[in-house]
This record gives structure tokens, sequence and C-alpha cells, in this order.
């Protein structure tokens, strides 16, 4: 099955014990694409708030943004891919979902480890290339299990190239980290972590060695030195979901124009340099998720200085 150019929006996810509580968005329970999708402003009470994929099903999530979705008592604010579930997602963001699970609800605690942006279940698989996961936000009550962005469960498995995966800290909670988990690269990403990180997201490298290359760029960055932000101030600065062109909303990058830094972001031209749309292993695609076309590799959904007509009925502030 397939969506195509279309919003799914305000789905509330059921507090019935007895029946589904995830995927208040889309409960996929076969095999899903979807390209040019927003899924938006969905509530879920368990589970996934935006997408959850469940029972050995299959989804293929290109040229899509999945944003501001909820779940009350988690494990995943966007997406969450369930036991035995694949996903594969390319040239997408996934933005300013939200976790709370602080709260006991009806005796319940809740997922005690969850994700904003992506929880992926063991024995869950993932494989994204291009993405822009940020802004994405959990509360937990177990400190040592919240992630903002990405959490890989054990023998879950998570691959990812030319992808984005930085200033996750939406609830400003501490502490609240990008990613927790082994994740494995495929080279090109952007991560953001502290200098000696003590936050449990263990990096691999894909041929099983450790991660020591200068083919990723990780480290300790503000907001406004990847992305075009909302404040001129870098401790409170937020990236900023916009129109950018296209059919979704996107984060675009910061040049030396719109950078605080007057630098250009740090995400640009360090993706895997294979030629855009070349078909190698770790190329990005020829276009960006915009359908701009790419000149280079530029880590992330967006690629940077290329503009593309801005589409006159998208709305990206708030849930118009």
């Amino acid at each position: 099955m397939g969506l195509f150019e279309m919003t799914i929006r305000g789905g509330q996810g059921s507090s019935d014990v007895s029946g589904p509580k995830g995927g208040a968005g889309i409960l996929n329970q076969g095999n899903l694409e979807l390209h040019h999708v927003t899924v938006m402003g969905n509530i879920a009470h368990n589970g996934g708030g935006g997408i959850e994929t469940i029972g050995g099903s299959s989804l293929l999530l290109g040229n899509s943004t999945v944003r501001d979705n909820f779940s009350h008592h988690g494990p995943g604010g966007g997406i969450v891919i369930a036991p035995n579930s694949t996903v594969w997602i390319w040239n997408s963001t996934i933005s300013g979902n939200r976790v709370n699970n602080s709260e006991w609800s009806g005796g319940n605690q809740g997922s005690k480890d969850a994700a904003g942006g992506i929880l992926n279940a063991n024995p869950g698989e993932a494989w994204l290339t291009s993405v822009t996961i940020t802004a994405n936000g959990a509360r937990t009550l177990a400190e040592s299990k919240r992630t903002g962005g990405v959490r890989n469960r054990p023998n879950a498995k998570f691959f990812f190239a030319n992808t984005i995966i930085a200033s996750n800290n939406i609830l400003r909670v501490s502490p609240e980290t990008n990613c927790t988990g082994e994740l494995i690269t495929l080279r090109g990403n952007l991560v953001e972590r502290e200098a000696s990180p003590q936050d449990g997201c263990n990096i691999k490298d894909w041929e099983s060695t450790p991660l020591q290359r200068p083919t990723d760029v990780i480290g300790n960055f503000f907001p406004d030195e990847i992305f075009v932000t909302d404040n001129v101030d870098p401790s409170s600065a937020s990236p900023v979901l916009r129109n950018n062109g296209g059919l979704t909303c996107t984060h675009a990058l910061c040049n030396r124009r719109t950078c605080f830094t007057g630098n250009e972001s740090v995400a640009i031209d360090k993706a895997w340099q294979q030629k855009p749309g070349s078909g190698g292993p770790f190329a990005c695609e020829a276009s960006d998720q915009r359908g701009a076309t790419r000149s280079t590799c530029d880590i992330g959904a967006v690629e940077a200085n290329v503009d593309t007509p801005l589409h006159p009925d998208l709305q990206c502030s708030g849930l118009k």
C-alpha cells in the first residue's frame, strides 16, 4: 500500500488496555510506502505518537516529514519500530516529536526508556539515509534512558548514512541525549555528543571497527552551528522548521549569511561524497527532500545553498 502527497494529522490513540495504544497517526501492520507525506499532530496514549510498525511489517518513508507528534507514556513520540519490523527512511525530517513518561497513569508507569524521535525495539531493523532528526524531546522517570533523538534497544539494528542527529533537547530536561544504544554508521553522519560521552550512545563502524574516522562529524554543537535557528543567543536557540520549498516542512542548514557564527553549517559538504544519485552504497539521492537538485552531498534531508520555489499553501509554524 502506498500513500502520496498527503497529510495525516489529529489521530488519537486509545487508552483502552485491550486495544492498540500506539500509532495514533499510522499503525502499520503490513507493507506500507509513504512519499511526500506529512504525519503531524497525532497523540498516542502509549506506543508511537506518529507512526508505529508492528508484527513483521515494513515501512518505506521517503521525502516526508514526521513532526509534532506526542506519546503520553512512550516509547516513541515520532516513530516506533516494533520487534521484527523493518523501516527504510530517506530524504526525510523527524522533528518536534515528544514523549512524556514522567507521570503514572492508572497504575502504569509507562515505558521506562523512550525516544522523542525514533524508538527501535529488539529485533527491529532501521536503515536511514539523508535524514534530519532534530528538535525532538523525551521526559522519562528513568533518566539514564531519556533520549531526545534516537533510542536503539539491545539487539535491534540501526544503520545510518548522511544523517543528522542533533539538537534534540526541546524539553530542556537533563540529562537528555541525542542517541542511546548501538548505532552502526555507514559514514557521512553528524551526531551531536559531548567530547567524552557518557550518554550510552555507542556508534560503531559498519565494518565492526571502532569509529575514529573524519567521515563522520561528531561533537558538541550549538543548533546555530548547524541549522537556521530562531534566536541569536546560542544557549536558547532552536532549529526552525519552515517552508523551504517542496511539499513538506524542513530544517534548512545555515550558511555564512544565516549562521550566527558567520561560518557555514558544519554539515555542508560533509556527507559521503559519491555523486548524488549515482546509486553508490553511500550516495545520497539526486535531489533532496524538497526536490532540489543536490550538487554535492550535504548531511541531512536538505541540500544547502540551493533554492527551490516555496509552496504557497505549506504552513510550518505550529499545528496549522
